[in-house]
């Protein structure tokens, strides 16, 4: 018996002999000497070119072995707009020991360093992200072939516990119009205790420049492989200081997601957004942004992560800050379908008024299109312009009514070929000094009135706009307690300029009176316009050729009400010389002053 126990621990030595000489056999092996076979098993798995340049290293001395891959490149799809669809420059695979007898494939940790991946789409809608023949037949289900069912064999999916991503970029590009969005990851992961159990991530980084966090849940590893029809997913996003949380439902079996859900936020500021996206991507700041700031920016919109799902969502907002105005309990049901997103029931409230309609944005061709249908009543003119333009020029309730369409893939080129009909009607309230200090002055003098704080009654704006971004209006009026302001001109968006000329009518005065008086000329940038008197021009020609507009009560297609058929109305008699007076017997007195004053009246009834 002896020499049997002697013996069997000879061969058990002889075994552990053998295997640790295999695991320092194989832990001493240099890999990277395999790096074509190891690239080849991997393009038979997912159908794509796989290159490893650098080098291979590997950790067996463990119950998890690991593996290292460096400069690894992944091939995109044969239409792409680049040849690889990711690079990195290091991958780390961790594997548990044990189920690998069994066939299962579970990575206990999978980190990737210094990755640049690009999600993108073609002209068709076609996605990168997808492997083989798209809408063919899915793994594990039966095919035809000739007549006969043909059972295909599903893959092993390998289950990630740990998931990591450093320092990578993330690039979302429609196919159809060309519009890019970016994602910079400093840090993500995402864990999940088993196969079919929900999936725990979180991340930080900037999008389009703007510093992002994000954390939420999603539905099972194993659902998302097998692209289930309802795949739950909620999230917390925080971009820049907007705060936003988004629930929703995607059904994954299509060729993009489509998803069904909710948007919700406290805070959305659009204005953050759009200045680090004008910074660029590099951080580097434009040198024509500190000689002259754009009103409306030149950079390509970030829209392109809109072409790679669908949606349908209803949203609500507590605050949307845009061109420093904030509008508040914001509501909307928003349907994006193929890059073409609708706004309908738009509403929310700005400026203690409510603005609310339509908008229709289409990022599906190489030219994306807007087009708008808006109204806005009771907004409190001063706080816009405070905003706009640095101070309130006029204290009074503002209505807005827009039905306009551009196109461009930048703010600044959709508002350089705007086109249609914008109507702004103001009521009553205190007009800012600065703004008819220079032709007032002059005016109340001529006409022996005392001055005194300017007021308007009303005032009525009606431009159309040319498909070129210049708005031309030819009845625009502003009635004052002191005077009324008639005149003509246009807005240039793409030159951020106006061009106005207005002379002034004084109440209860002749017409040959102020027909003497220059006009006034308001010109310059939108955001600080300069009102002085055009000292260069004939003012009777001018008087005439401004006041023959408003010979008519003032109507707009878009507004007819009372107050905008009267504010500013003249009778043609009124607005004329000598020789177009009405044929009356001569008056003298208090009579004949009565009848001057009833003419002259802009509200004569």
């Amino acid at each position: 018996m002896r020499w049997l126990l002697r013996g069997a621990i000879g061969l058990a030595g002889l075994g552990i002999l053998v295997v640790v000489g295999a695991i320092v056999a194989v832990s001493t092996t240099d890999f990277s000497a395999y790096r074509d076979e190891i690239a080849a098993a991997l393009k038979d798995a997912t159908g794509r070119e796989i290159r490893i340049a650098g080098r291979i290293e590997q950790s067996v001395l463990s119950l998890s072995p690991s593996i290292a891959m460096t400069d690894i490149s992944f091939a995109n799809a044969v239409w792409g707009s680049r040849p690889q669809m990711m690079t990195a420059q290091r991958a780390e695979i961790e594997v548990a020991l044990f189920p690998l007898i069994g066939g299962a494939i579970e990575i206990m940790h999978f980190r990737l360093t210094g990755a640049d991946l690009l999600l993108e789409t073609n002209e068709k809608g076609a996605a990168n992200w997808l492997f083989g023949k798209q809408g063919g037949t899915a793994s594990g289900k039966a095919s035809r072939k000739g007549g006969d069912q043909v059972a295909t064999a599903e893959p092993a999916i390998p289950f990630v516990r740990k998931l990591q991503i450093a320092d990578s970029v993330v690039t979302f590009r429609d196919g159809r119009s060309g519009l890019v969005s970016k994602v910079r990851i400093e840090e993500a992961g995402a864990r999940a205790p088993a196969f079919d159990s929900a999936i725990a991530f979180e991340a930080r980084g900037a999008y389009n420049g703007v510093p992002a966090a994000a954390e939420g849940m999603l539905g099972g590893l194993g659902d998302l492989f097998r692209r289930v029809a309802k795949y739950p997913a909620t999230a917390k996003l925080r971009l820049g200081k907007s705060r936003l949380q988004v629930t929703v439902e995607a059904d994954l079996s299509g060729v993009l997601p489509d998803t069904v859900g909710s948007v919700d936020a406290a805070l959305i500021d659009l204005d953050e957004i759009a200045a680090a996206t004008a910074r660029g991507a590099n951080g580097k700041k434009a040198a024509r942004k500190a000689r002259s700031p754009d009103l409306f920016p030149r950079d390509e919109l970030p829209l392109g992560i809109f072409g790679l799902f669908n949606a349908r969502a209803k949203v609500s907002l507590k605050r949307l800050v845009v061109a420093g105005n904030a509008f508040d309990a914001v509501r909307a049901a928003v349907v994006l379908q193929d890059g073409r997103m609708a706004v309908h029931k738009f509403s929310s409230r700005l400026a203690k008024g409510r603005v609310a309609g339509t908008l229709r944005l289409d990022v599906s061709s190489r030219m994306p299109k807007v087009v708008a249908d808006l109204r806005a009543s009771g907004i409190a003119a001063g706080e816009v312009l405070r905003q706009a333009m640095g101070e309130p020029l006029v204290h009074a309730p503002v209505a807005v009514r827009a039905q306009v369409s551009g196109a461009g893939r930048s703010v600044h080129a959709i508002v350089s070929a705007l086109k249609g009909p914008v109507t702004v009607t103001v009521g009553r309230g205190p007009v800012a000094n600065r703004l008819f200090d220079i032709a007032t002055t002059d005016l109340l003098e001529l006409l022996a009135q005392k001055p005194g704080e300017l007021q308007v009654v009303c005032g009525v704006f009606a431009l159309r706009f040319d498909g070129r971004g210049v708005g031309r209006g030819q009845r625009l009026v502003l009635d004052t307690n002191r005077m009324t302001f008639y005149g003509k001109g246009a807005v240039d968006l793409p030159r951020e300029a106006l061009d106005f000329r207005f002379v002034a009518a004084g109440k209860g005065v002749s017409l040959t009176q102020f027909a003497r008086i220059l006009p006034v000329r308001i010109t310059g940038r939108l955001t600080r316009p300069e009102v002085a008197i055009e000292a260069t021009a004939i003012p009777k020609r001018v008087a005439s050729e401004l006041l023959g507009l408003v010979t008519r009560p003032f109507e707009t297609e878009s507004d007819k009400s009372a107050a905008t058929r009267g504010c500013g109305a003249r009778k043609a008699q009124a607005t004329a010389g000598p020789k177009d007076k009405p044929r009356v017997k001569r008056k003298s007195g208090a009579r004949k002053l009565l009848d001057d004053l009833r003419k002259i009246n802009p509200f004569r009834k």
